[in-house]
């Protein structure tokens, strides 16, 4: 009795939720790789007496017929306790624009699940109350988040997930529209904007899109091309998402008050990186760091609280920008 009840929860466990489905060869299969030594006729009969118990189906549209879970909602045994909801409910909150279409379609249940167990919480709950305790804030100015097709999301994700190539309808951003061959190498969110790092038919140099910027997208079941040498993990290090602009590393050296080189002091920016103080209220920082526009656009934000010392072709752009800025102001007045 003991050997017939684990032998069929093992099979529970192994059907998947729908719209994938398990025949009953493969889990014979499953099962004797497990130890259990079973027949087909065992198989059909256990799986017919468990589809009178839980939401089981037999999808017998096509051979080989199929077992499938069915519903909405989970069948899990010990079922979500609170503080697994509270990991999917503020997982959920994150994650929709990282995973396919595919992915999260087998995650809903739980996340709904995950809602119905918070929700019969008291309000006093330390749980319940958790959700109201942590927030993720962009920094600098939150923009809108971009509009891009689901059609065209589902598309690049299911390409890049299965390791195929997709064709593309993308506007480039001075309006003209072209259509391309892609093979998809990863994807880069940043903010509110999800960039595809890709190459185009059989080229090898990779390129960067702009997801809400495609139009369309058709799935091909033609596999993608990676090109020969190419790392994901290696291409965002090498500072390609950060606007490079000559790909090198420079000795930057800065000039700060005092107070708005503090944060510098508790998260630097590099290994490197070197302070000491430079009269009653100025902080000078050194640090190594990627020559890009994002470095640029982070040192205009402090404005006249910093002063570029080094690299000299770095402290004339920034006096040329200057120069720049206060011919458009005083001129305006």
């Amino acid at each position: 009795m003991a050997e017939t009840f684990m032998r069929q929860w093992a099979m529970l466990r192994r059907i998947p939720r729908s719209p994938r489905k398990i025949d009953t060869g493969t889990l014979i299969s499953m099962l004797e790789s497990e130890g259990y030594q079973v027949d087909k006729r065992t198989i059909q009969r256990d799986l017919k007496t468990l589809s009178a118990l839980f939401p089981l189906h037999c999808d017998e549209r096509s051979k080989p017929f199929g077992w499938t879970w069915i519903g909405k909602d989970v069948f899990d045994i010990p079922g979500m306790d609170p503080q697994t909801a509270l990991a999917f409910y503020m997982s959920a909150q994150h994650m929709r624009r990282m995973l396919p279409s595919s992915t999260l379609h087998y995650l809903n249940p739980y996340i709904s699940q995950a809602h119905n167990v918070l929700d019969q919480l008291s309000n006093q709950s330390e749980i319940r109350q958790w959700t109201n305790k942590l927030k993720v804030l962009p920094r600098g100015l939150k923009l809108l988040q971009a509009d891009t097709q689901q059609d065209v999301i589902d598309v690049v994700y299911e390409a890049l997930l299965g390791d195929k190539r997709f064709h593309g309808c993308y506007t480039k951003r001075d309006g003209e529209a072209k259509e391309y061959q892609i093979n998809p190498l990863g994807l880069v969110v940043r903010d509110n904007i999800t960039y595809l790092i890709a190459s185009v038919k059989d080229y090898g140099n990779p390129l960067q899109f702009v997801m809400h910027r495609f139009t369309s997208a058709e799935l091909l079941e033609e596999p993608r091309t990676v090109p020969e040498g190419f790392n994901f993990e290696a291409y965002i290090a090498d500072g390609n998402l950060g606007y490079s602009v000559n790909d090198e590393y420079i000795h930057l050296k800065l000039r700060f008050t005092k107070y708005d080189a503090q944060h510098l002091l508790e998260t630097p920016l590099s290994e490197n990186q070197q302070w000491y103080e430079d009269g009653d209220n100025n902080v000078i920082i050194e640090a190594d760091v990627l020559d890009n526009l994002e470095l640029r656009w982070w040192i205009q934000g402090f404005g006249n609280k910093v002063e570029v010392l080094q690299p000299i072709e770095l402290r004339e752009e920034f006096v040329n920008l200057a120069k720049g800025l206060a011919k458009t102001y005083l001129s305006a007045t």
